[in-house]
């Protein structure tokens, strides 16, 4: 297995580099997301490339910090997710995995660990599916307003609580179930925290509305932001750092 170093930074660079030297592993699935055109009976229907698993090096699902995240997806040509677009991953996976919570930490071994304890979730046959949820997001949202700032959104499960944990409503509800979070969309954190649930899941810059070529970036700013934003159109495009 692929040694990674125990110091956050050079973890950090070193991930970076790997993900620049094409030294990394994921696959792209479709969200579809639909939603009423006011004063119509039709619906706009957006389809986006997401990740099917997080971005892994080494067989290993990296930890990211919301800044390093922001810097693979320039090396990919992705963006981070918003809300939106995490719940639909969740709701439309075929793979549901339960959150796997750990003690708090940054190191290299509970990131290992953490990755582990997903591909044990995973059933027989789940390479090449969509498989949520893997770790929490750094996401775009309405609430970074300003530098020094992230927001984490995530670890799905559809009911009340998990293991005892009480979860908060998603930002968007998807069927009948409930659909909660153990981690609501918040800005406690700044863009270089990084801890073992904090995985890279990106979507692709390209998405399709109503059939037609689209960039993710171009549609949160739109009319029809409502369709990837829970808050409508977004004024915050890009991790701001």
């Amino acid at each position: 297995m692929i040694e990674f170093p125990n110091d956050v930074k050079s973890r950090n660079d070193f991930i970076l580099a790997e993900v620049e030297a094409g030294n990394f592993f994921f696959t792209w699935g479709e969200v579809t997301s639909k939603a009423k055109i006011p004063g119509s009976k039709e619906e706009d229907v957006a389809i986006f490339r997401v990740m099917q698993d997080a971005l892994m090096v080494g067989g290993v699902r990296v930890n990211v910090s919301a800044r390093l995240q922001t810097a693979i997806a320039d090396v990919l040509g992705a963006s981070l997710m918003t809300a939106l677009v995490s719940d639909l991953r969740f709701a439309q996976a075929s793979v549901k995995v339960g959150p796997k919570p750990m003690p708090i930490t940054s190191s290299t071994q509970a990131m290992v660990l953490h990755s582990h304890s997903v591909d044990e979730a995973c059933p027989p046959g789940s390479e090449g599916k969509l498989i949520s949820t893997v770790g929490k997001d750094w996401i775009i949202d309405e609430k970074l307003t300003r530098a020094g700032k992230a927001c984490n959104y995530g670890w799905h499960f559809f009911g009340y609580s998990y293991q005892g944990i009480s979860g908060s409503a998603a930002c968007s509800q998807q069927g009948k179930e409930r659909l909660s979070v153990i981690q609501p969309n918040a800005t406690a954190h700044d863009p270089d925290h990084v801890d073992y649930s904090q995985v890279c899941v990106l979507m692709d810059r390209a998405c399709t509305v109503n059939g037609e070529d689209w960039d993710v970036l171009e549609l949160m700013g739109s009319e029809k932001a409502h369709l990837i934003s829970h808050t409508g159109k977004l004024s915050v495009f890009r991790q701001p750092l």
